[in-house]
């Protein structure tokens, strides 16, 4: 982790960015942003894991709910979703995909 920030229980590595997971359920990121991968979306809390791609980052939150950011062109199915994992949602908590499992973020 960049120096000054402490308390990470996990961290994730990516393509070509990073992410720590902190004791207080937050994420904090470093690395390249060009696609929006570092850019924790705000009040991202509650955090129990998370997973750093390509070009993006994800965060698996204490209420079952899945957290998006970054690239994501290849959003054309949806993952396999896990009954405890809830929805996928984009930074603005707006659900990712329809009834039909068609992509609503492109």
């Amino acid at each position: 982790m960049p120096p000054g920030w402490s308390g990470a229980t996990t961290i994730a590595a990516g393509s070509s960015h990073s992410l720590a997971l902190k004791d207080d359920g937050t994420v904090v990121g470093w690395g390249s942003n060009v696609d929006g991968q570092i850019t924790i979306p705000t009040g991202l809390t509650g955090v129990t894991a998370i997973s750093a791609g390509l070009r993006h980052s994800m965060a698996l939150k204490s209420d079952g709910t899945v957290v998006a950011w970054g690239h994501n062109s290849n959003g054309i199915h949806p993952p396999p979703v896990h009954p405890r994992c809830g929805h996928l949602r984009d930074l603005n908590g707006n659900d990712v995909w329809d009834q039909d499992d068609e992509v609503l973020l492109k």
